[in-house]
């Protein structure tokens, strides 16, 4: 899985936020030692993979204070499936959604903005 961070900008256009992948700004619960499986940013080479498939995370910390339009995912080839996202608001607090979303192609790989 490869994700980044879509932030609102003027005259309703929008930036995306996608650190390096070798910087404090993304962290994991694992990552497996499967060939292709250590790098989480969006249209590079291999993809996030995690240990096994429960209780696993992944974060990517957007370095400051803003507001989120959004987070895009990019899911490979699944088609379907749940993604939690935790926010942190202004006031530290965390707010937790449980997303269920239909992929949507793109470049042969299934995307999810939620």
């Amino acid at each position: 899985m490869r994700a980044a961070v879509l932030l609102p900008r003027p005259a309703s256009s929008l930036s995306l936020i996608d650190p390096p992948e070798d910087t404090e700004f993304r962290t994991y619960s694992t990552i497996s030692d499967r060939a292709g499986c250590q790098n989480s940013v969006l249209d590079e080479p291999g993809s996030w993979c995690p240990m096994s498939t429960t209780d696993e995370w992944m974060q990517v910390d957007i370095g400051s204070s803003l507001d989120v339009a959004g987070i895009l995912v990019d899911v490979g080839g699944v088609s379907s499936g749940m993604i939690r996202v935790f926010t942190k608001t202004a006031d530290s607090k965390l707010v937790d959604d449980l997303v269920r979303r239909q992929g949507i192609s793109h470049k042969s790989r299934r995307r999810w903005c939620v």
